[in-house]
C-alpha cells in the first residue's frame, strides 16, 4: 500500500494554523471583555487589545494603552470602581495560560478555528465562528 498526501492541502497549512491562532486570540479578548475582568474606566485598555502574530509562529494578545502593564501586572491596584467592579483583576489573562482555569477552553477553541480553517471555512467573522460567543 502506498500513500501519497495530498500537497494542496498542506501547501498553506502554516497560514491556516496561524489564522486559527488569531481567531482563537481573538476568542479569548471576547471571552475577557464579555466576563468583564480588564479593569475598566474609560474603555480604552480593552479596545486596546489586538493579536499579534509573532515571528515564531506565536500569537500574543497584546494590549497598546501605555497604562496596560501597569494594571495587568501591578496587584496592589484596586479595581473594584468602574462598571467591572467586582470581576476586573490584575492578570486577566492567566486563566488563559497553560495550567490555567481556561486553557482547556483555549484548546478547544483552537482545535474548532483550525478544523474549520483546513475545511475551507476559515474566512471571516470575529474569529469565534460562534455568533457573539467565544
Amino acid at each position: 500500500m502506498s500513500f501519497v498526501p495530498d500537497a494542496s492541502f498542506w501547501a498553506d497549512f502554516e497560514v491556516k494554523t496561524s489564522r486559527a491562532l488569531l481567531k482563537t486570540a481573538n476568542s479569548i479578548k471576547l471571552d475577557t471583555t464579555q466576563d468583564q475582568v480588564i479593569p475598566f474606566d474609560n474603555g480604552f485598555l480593552q479596545a486596546s487589545a489586538h493579536p499579534q502574530l509573532q515571528t515564531d509562529g506565536s500569537v500574543n494578545l497584546e494590549y497598546t494603552q501605555n497604562y496596560a502593564a501597569k494594571q495587568y501586572f501591578d496587584a496592589s491596584l484596586r479595581h473594584n470602581k468602574g462598571p467591572h467592579a467586582g470581576t476586573a483583576k490584575d492578570h486577566w489573562l492567566d486563566p488563559y495560560l497553560a495550567g490555567g482555569s481556561k486553557n482547556d477552553w483555549v484548546n478547544d477553541k483552537f482545535a474548532k478555528h483550525l478544523n474549520k480553517e483546513l475545511r475551507g471555512g476559515g474566512t471571516g467573522g470575529s474569529g469565534n465562528g460562534n455568533n457573539g460567543a467565544p
